[in-house]
C-alpha cells in the first residue's frame, strides 16, 4: 500500500504546488492510517487506491479506527488528502480520454467540470460533517445548517453560508466552526465566510431572523445576494435551510403580490457590475477567464432566475431551464452555456497544474508551458508549427468573446424588466392612470433622497436618467421647479447626496451633470448644474481610483466628459484639473 502511495505522490506532480499538503500529509500519516484500519478490522470498507463511492461512510470507517480525537482528526485529514488528489487526478484522465474520441467535445468538458464539482462537494461536505462532530461532542447545539454558496468547482476555497436557529446554543457553534475552520486549513480547503461577515453576524452563524432584519433596514451588496440565491446544503438542518429559501431567497425573486424593492435593488447592482465588466479595458498580454467571462455569465443567469422565479443553483441547469422558459433568449442561454463551460474547464485546469491564481500571464514562458499541459487534457494537439496552446487561446478567445456578445443580447431584457417594477415607476410611466396622482403630492428631489437611501452603492440608474432626458416628458421640469422651490439648506442637502449618490459610478454623475447643463434655458438648470458641480468637486479626492475610473468613462463616453467640461467656468475647470 505504502508502494501506491509513492505513486501517487508521482502522480502529483503534475498538479500544481498547491498540492503538495495533501501529498505531505499521505507521507507523513498514510503508514499510521494503514496500521489503524488494519488494527481495527475495518481496512476492507476503505478504498485507498481509488476513490471512493461513498466518501462520507468511508469516513466513519476511518473515524472508528483512530484512538482518541486527535488522531481521528489526523486520520480523516490524511484519508481526505488522499481522495482529493484521486478525484482531481481521475477527472483529468477522463478528460484526456474523452476529448481525444469526441469531434466536438463540449458535452465531455460539461460532464467534467460538472462532475468535478459534485465530487468535490460531496468529499469536503462528508469532511465537515465528521469534524463537526467530534468538536461538538455531546453539547447542546443548534439547529443549524451549513451551505455552500459559491462556485462547486474553486477548491482553493469554500465559500459557506451557516444558518443557525439563532438560540443561546450558538456559542458553542461557533466555537465548533472556528475548530472545523482551523482543521481545513490545515488539511482541506479554507473556508469562507464572506456572507455571514457582510450580513453583519458576530460570530460565523445568522439566523432567519438576523437576516430578515437587516435586509429590512438596507440592501446587501449583490455579491451577498448571489451566495445567498446559489445556497445548496451541506452539512445540516434540511427543514431550516428550506425556511431560510422560503423567508430569505425568496425576497429576490419576481412578485407581483408584494413591493420588489429588494429585487430591484439586486437587479441594479448586477447590472451596474454586468456593464462595468463589458466596459472594462482588455490587456492584450493578460487572461483573466474570471472577469473575462464567468462572472458576466453568472450575473446575467442569477438575474433571469430572480426574474423568472427559478429556484435552481446548479449553472448549467439554469441555463437549460431559461433556454424554455425565456423562447426569444433561447438561443443566446445555449451558446452562453457552451461558452460558459469552456472557459470553466480552461480555469480549473489551469488551477489544477499551476495555482489557484486568476490572472494568466500570456508571455511567461512557464505559463505557456502550463497552457500547452491544458491545451493537451482538453483534445489539442500541435499542427505543425502551431501548438496546442495556441490553438487553445484561440478557442478560448472565440468564447470569450460570443459569450460577452450573448451577455450584451441579454442585458436589455432585464433592464426592461427593471423599468416596469421599479420603485420609481410612476416617475417616467405617464401612461399609467395613477401616474398623476402619484407624482403630484411630493417634491421630487426630496422624494427621490427617501425612495433612494434603501439601494446604497447602487451603480446603474439609466432608466431614470433616460426618463430625464426624454423632452416630451415633464420630468425634468418638475424636478429642476421643485429643486427651486427648496431652501438654500435643503438644496445643498440634495446637491450632496446626488454627489454622494453619483460617486459611486462617474458614469451616472457625469451624465446628470450634462443633463442639467445642457438646459440652461430652462428654471433652476443652471443653479441645479453649479450646485451638482461643487458637491461633485468637493465629493472626489483625486486618488488613483478616481482617475483610474473617469478614465474609464472618458474612454468609453469622451463626448458626454467633453460635454460636461465645456459646462465648467474657469475656477471649476482649475479645481477639476487639481484633482483629477
Amino acid at each position: 500500500m505504502l508502494r501506491y502511495f509513492r505513486r501517487l505522490e508521482e502522480r502529483s506532480q503534475e498538479l500544481g504546488n498547491h498540492r503538495r499538503k495533501h501529498v505531505h500529509a499521505i507521507d507523513k500519516h498514510g503508514r499510521l492510517l494503514i496500521d489503524r484500519l488494519e488494527e481495527s478490522g475495518v481496512f476492507d470498507r476503505v478504498h485507498l487506491r481509488q476513490p471512493a463511492a461513498d466518501p462520507p461512510a468511508e469516513m466513519d470507517a476511518v473515524l472508528e479506527a483512530g484512538v482518541g480525537s486527535e488522531e481521528k482528526l489526523v486520520l480523516l485529514g490524511c484519508y481526505y488528502s488522499i481522495q482529493f488528489l484521486q478525484l482531481n487526478l481521475r477527472s483529468i484522465d477522463i478528460l484526456r480520454l474523452e476529448s481525444v474520441r469526441e469531434p466536438d467535445p463540449a458535452g465531455v468538458y460539461r460532464e467534467f467540470v460538472r462532475g468535478a464539482g459534485d465530487d468535490f462537494l460531496r468529499l469536503v461536505g462528508g469532511y465537515m460533517a465528521r469534524v463537526l462532530d467530534l468538536h461538538l461532542g455531546e453539547e447542546e447545539r443548534p439547529q443549524f445548517v451549513i451551505c455552500s454558496v459559491g462556485t462547486r468547482l474553486h477548491q482553493d476555497d469554500v465559500d459557506l453560508g451557516i444558518i443557525d436557529d439563532g438560540s443561546r446554543a450558538r456559542a458553542t457553534l461557533n466555537r465548533a466552526i472556528g475548530k472545523l475552520a482551523r482543521e481545513m486549513m490545515r488539511w482541506a480547503s479554507v473556508p469562507d465566510f464572506y456572507l455571514s461577515e457582510h450580513v453583519g453576524a458576530e460570530g460565523y452563524a445568522v439566523s432567519i431572523d438576523e437576516y430578515c432584519h437587516r435586509l429590512d433596514r438596507r440592501i446587501l451588496d449583490f455579491v451577498s445576494v448571489t451566495e445567498i440565491l446559489s445556497v445548496y446544503p451541506m452539512v445540516g438542518s434540511r427543514p431550516l435551510y428550506e425556511r431560510f429559501k422560503k423567508k430569505v431567497q425568496s425576497r429576490y425573486y419576481y412578485s407581483s403580490k408584494r413591493s420588489n424593492r429588494e429585487h430591484e435593488g439586486y437587479l441594479r447592482g448586477l447590472v451596474g457590475e454586468i456593464e462595468s465588466l463589458l466596459l472594462w479595458p482588455h490587456e492584450p498580454e493578460r487572461i483573466q477567464p474570471k472577469e473575462d467571462l464567468l462572472r458576466l455569465v453568472a450575473g446575467v443567469t442569477s438575474a433571469y432566475r430572480c426574474i423568472h422565479r427559478l429556484d435552481e443553483s446548479d449553472a448549467w441547469e439554469a441555463m437549460r431551464k431559461l433556454s424554455r422558459r425565456s423562447p426569444r433568449h433561447r438561443d443566446a442561454f445555449l451558446s452562453l452555456e457552451k461558452n460558459y463551460t469552456f472557459v470553466e474547464a480552461f480555469r480549473h485546469l489551469y488551477q489544477q497544474f499551476s495555482a489557484q491564481e486568476e490572472a494568466i500571464d500570456l508571455t511567461d514562458s512557464n505559463e505557456q508551458s502550463c497552457l500547452q499541459q491544458i491545451a493537451q487534457t482538453m483534445g489539442y494537439e500541435d499542427a505543425g508549427v502551431i501548438e496546442a496552446w495556441e490553438q487553445l487561446l484561440i478557442r478560448y478567445f472565440q468564447h470569450v468573446r460570443y459569450g460577452r456578445a450573448a451577455v450584451r443580447s441579454l442585458l436589455p431584457g432585464i433592464t426592461d424588466h427593471i423599468r416596469k417594477t421599479t420603485v420609481f415607476a410612476d416617475w417616467f410611466d405617464r401612461r399609467r392612470p395613477d401616474a398623476e396622482q402619484a407624482l403630484s403630492p411630493e417634491n421630487l428631489p426630496l422624494d427621490f433622497l427617501h425612495r433612494v437611501r434603501y439601494f446604497q452603492g447602487i451603480k446603474y440608474w439609466n432608466d431614470l436618467l433616460e426618463a430625464l432626458e426624454d423632452e416630451r416628458g415633464e420630468l425634468l421640469d418638475r424636478f429642476l421647479g421643485d429643486l427651486s422651490a427648496l431652501d438654500d439648506a435643503q438644496r445643498e442637502q440634495v446637491f450632496r447626496y446626488f454627489a454622494h449618490w453619483g460617486y459611486q459610478t462617474f458614469y451616472t454623475l457625469e451624465r446628470l451633470l450634462v443633463i442639467f447643463g445642457r438646459s440652461g434655458e430652462k428654471r433652476g438648470a443652471r443653479g441645479a448644474f453649479e450646485g451638482m458641480n461643487r458637491a461633485f468637486l468637493e465629493t472626489i479626492r483625486g486618488t488613483p481610483d478616481d482617475v483610474r475610473r473617469l478614465s474609464t468613462v472618458f474612454v468609453h463616453y469622451p463626448f458626454m466628459v467633453y460635454r460636461h467640461l465645456t459646462l465648467l467656468d474657469e475656477e471649476s475647470l482649475r479645481s477639476f484639473r487639481e484633482k483629477l
